[in-house]
């Protein structure tokens, strides 16, 4: 009994690794355009003024003009990013898989809304231990004259803020997460188990539910990655209108400078990003450990 829960969990660590580490570098040109949009390092008021589609347009070309690095810019802090999603939907889906088990009891009366608590619960916990690797990923993708390696950046950080500045706007990311996990997990098991997926015959399936439950997700949390990026680029690359010191005096800020609108800019980049990175991640993940548990 010891050797088989020990052999899922390893199973379990593997299929996470795997399938976080893929995600994270199929979908890292979106991440980049979003930050683009977002921070907007070089004020080019055409990108303000636009519109989703627009600006993604916009921001492309500029990320592939930018020091005539073609398709490379669209991978700053690729690997980064690869290890922070690798790093934390293995912690994640861990934490979860045990807090499953110990409110099984729980589960049979109030099952989606306790297993949208209990993803809740354990992003919160993982997103805190990888805030770090999301400040150097987010402070690569800006495009600035500045060398983009990890040492530089990371150098760079704890020279001018210290060992804080690695957990620069952990506020805002947690709050993402913890709104993300709560909408995202509980409606992925519904429509799941409302499709009657069982096991890894019915791929098709188990995309769409992975699709739909991100596009959800990503639309009820958004608000809080425009805050938790633009936090946690240095804030000389800001306009003063774009720069908060907390969640609440972001959420204030952009209601008055930006109105309702900031609250969704850059969700085109993350609307595509999120979903495909979710059914990567998610529906390769049930693969990989479904295959492990048959063996």
């Amino acid at each position: 009994m010891s050797s088989n829960a020990s052999s899922n969990r390893l199973g379990t660590i593997k299929a996470a690794l795997t399938s976080g580490s893929m995600a994270a570098f199929a979908t890292q040109p979106l991440e980049v355009i979003k930050t683009e949009i977002l921070v907007n390092p070089l004020r080019n008021h055409v990108l303000e003024g636009s519109g989703p589609i627009k600006s993604m347009l916009v921001s492309s070309q500029r990320i592939w003009e930018f020091q005539k690095g073609g398709i490379k810019n669209f991978y700053r802090g690729a690997l980064i990013a690869g290890a922070r999603q690798s790093i934390g939907f293995t912690t994640y889906i861990s934490l979860l898989k045990e807090i499953n088990t110990l409110t099984q009891a729980k589960l049979s009366e109030w099952k989606y809304l306790t297993l949208s608590l209990n993803a809740a619960f354990a992003k919160s916990l993982a997103v805190t231990l990888t805030t770090p690797l999301v400040v150097l990923k987010t402070r690569m993708e800006v495009l600035t004259n500045s060398k983009t390696s990890v040492f530089s950046t990371l150098k760079h950080i704890i020279q001018n803020e210290k060992v804080n500045g690695l957990y620069r706007g952990a506020s805002s990311l947690v709050s993402r997460e913890i709104i993300f996990s709560f909408v995202h997990y509980g409606t992925y098991e519904y429509l799941k188990d409302a499709m009657n997926v069982k096991g890894i015959a019915q791929i098709q399936e188990n995309i769409l539910a992975a699709f739909v439950a991100a596009s959800l997700a990503n639309v009820v949390s958004h608000p809080f990655e425009v805050i938790r990026n633009r936090v946690q680029v240095e804030s000389q690359l800001l306009e003063n209108y774009k720069r908060y010191s907390n969640v609440f005096e972001g959420i204030v800020k952009i209601y008055k400078t930006e109105g309702l609108r900031g609250y969704i800019k850059g969700i085109g980049p993350r609307a595509l990003k999120k979903p495909i990175n979710n059914c990567i991640n998610w529906v390769f993940f049930d693969l990989l450990t479904t295959k492990s548990e048959e063996k």
